[in-house]
């Protein structure tokens, strides 16, 4: 018998010791996941233990995302880079208390800043093109228009007469 209060393991269907105290369900008929072991396992690539892994976390980085950007599509943008990230840097990542979650939330947090960063330099510099395509000289246009540009003059004279509407 086993003492009050204690569980037996249990082992899933891919190997993993599923009776720790942290256990998160995930969305696939709510199999509970055992995150260390499977962080073990997609660490050392195993493809299915990171999508196990992505199953159980993406909401949150998800819904994290959405806070940040204000914009589903944005957030969804956030997710894969969050998830492409800890999948390229998986030997690399900072598992605290046995997740991968708050490694997640916080690459997420950069993402959307870093995206937001560059959505705003992208818009100042087409604010600045369209002020200077405002500021063009007619004079530069003229001058243009009559160089000799080393063209077959009799392409030259086709194009002239073509409307210029």
């Amino acid at each position: 018998m086993h003492s009050r209060g204690a569980r037996p393991r249990r082992i899933d269907e891919i190997g993993g010791d599923v009776t720790q105290k942290s256990v998160v369900r995930t969305y696939q008929g709510m199999n509970p996941l055992d995150e260390a072991g499977a962080w073990g396992r997609a660490a050392a690539g195993d493809g299915d233990a990171f999508g196990r892994l992505f199953d159980a976390h993406s909401g949150r980085v998800y819904r994290h995302a959405l806070r940040l950007t204000g914009d589903i599509h944005n957030a969804e943008d956030v997710l894969a880079a969050a998830f492409l990230e800890l999948w390229r840097r998986r030997k690399d990542v900072r598992v605290v208390d046995g997740s991968v979650l708050p490694w997640l939330l916080v690459t997420a947090g950069n993402l959307a800043l870093n995206q937001g960063s560059g959505l705003r330099r992208h818009r100042a510099f087409l604010a600045r093109l369209l002020r200077q395509e405002q500021q063009v000289d007619p004079a530069e246009v003229q001058a243009l228009l009559r160089a000799d540009l080393d063209v077959d003059p009799d392409l030259l004279a086709a194009i002239k007469t073509l409307s210029s509407t």
